[in-house]
This record gives C-alpha cells, structure tokens and sequence, in this order.
C-alpha cells in the first residue's frame, strides 16, 4: 500500500476461486490517510543584548569644550610630528612631503566617536572608521590630499609625496654669454651696401 493510504476492508482474507474459466472479482476500498499532524516548533525568544560601549583607545581628557578641544589629528615625517585639532578652522594643513618608499600612519586621538578618512589624491580611497589611516607609499612626485572627517567637523591635510629623483644642477661652462649691442640704422644701411649682414 502506498504511503498516505489507509485501507477500509481488511488488509488480508481469503477469496475462494470457482473452477472453470469463470471470473470473480474482488474488490479494495482505500481512502486516503488522515495526516498526522506535525508539531510546531516553540521558539524561546532571546534576551536582546546591549553592546558595550565604544571602546576608547586613548586615555581621554575631557576639559570644558568636549572631545572637539581635545581631539587631534597626529603623523609623523622623516621624524617630524604633527599634531592639528579636530576642529576646523578653515585652513588647509600642510606636513613635509609623505616618503615614497614607506607608509605613513595618521591617527585620530583623544577622540571616541565616528570617522571617515577620504585620500581624494594621488589615489581616491575612503575608509569609513577606525582612528587610524596608512598610506603605504609610491608614487613620487604626486601631490597628496587627505580628508578627516569627525563629528567636529572636516580636516584638511596636504602635502607632497617625496621625489627620489635628483635634480639636476646647473653646469657651469667658460663660454661667455653674448650680449646684445645696438646698432645703428645707418651702421646696418652701410653694412647691407657693402653686402654684409649686421650683427
């Protein structure tokens, strides 16, 4: 019997078969099976959990003003610091030329809140959090730009990428430099009759 059937005569009995080449026909009654129903799953709803606090990397002093007093913007340049407030005052910070063969670390400090670190040259590349940014390095001579975007406000920094090819100094040779003269419209007159160029 196949499976979701149930039988409604008895499964098994005997059917006495006349002889001779008469028929008798024997008949089944099957109904299809109730099913069974299938429990439903209960599901314990979990606690919701609180997440922690950001964590603050940097010891932090809050003086009157909040984070934006105190918050910087640090990187350090062939052993030069830097250090620029996160709060904007609308000029454009510039550092020595980044090195070309080394990667540079910016770091956000004494600060606890979102950043986003857009470098629009010599390469575009936006990295959304964290508190700090690498440049690794390469292509010299390129001009550089990097944005530090706080809840304090958008910081500026730009510089150079450090050039390691020479440049070339200016030789000095015995030959004299030529200066002009004057010559007069008469002195050219006289050297043309004479078949002459002037000089």
């Amino acid at each position: 019997m196949q499976s979701g059937w149930s039988p409604v005569t008895a499964e098994m009995f005997n059917a006495t078969v006349p002889p001779g080449p008469g028929c008798i026909y024997i008949r089944f009654k099957n109904r299809q099976a109730t099913p069974t129903p299938t429990p439903t799953p209960f599901i314990t709803p979990t606690a919701t959990v609180t997440p922690p606090p950001n964590p603050v990397w940097m010891p932090m002093a809050i003086r009157p003003g909040g984070v934006c007093v105190v918050g910087r913007v640090q990187v350090t340049v062939f052993g030069t610091f830097y250090s620029f407030s996160l709060t904007p005052d609308g000029n454009v910070k510039t550092i020595r030329p980044l090195p070309w063969n080394a990667p540079t670390v910016f770091r956000v400090v004494n600060y606890a809140g979102p950043v986003i670190w857009t470098q629009y040259r010599p390469l575009y590349q936006k990295q959304i959090g964290g508190y700090e940014f690498t440049y690794p390095g390469g292509r010299a001579g390129d001009i550089f730009t990097l944005y530090v975007e706080t809840s304090c406000g958008i910081v500026r920094i730009e510089t150079d990428i450090d050039d390691p090819t020479p440049t070339p100094t200016p030789r000095v040779t015995s030959t004299p430099t030529p200066t002009p003269t004057r010559v007069s419209l008469n002195h050219r007159l006289f050297l043309l009759a004479l078949g002459r160029s002037s000089p």
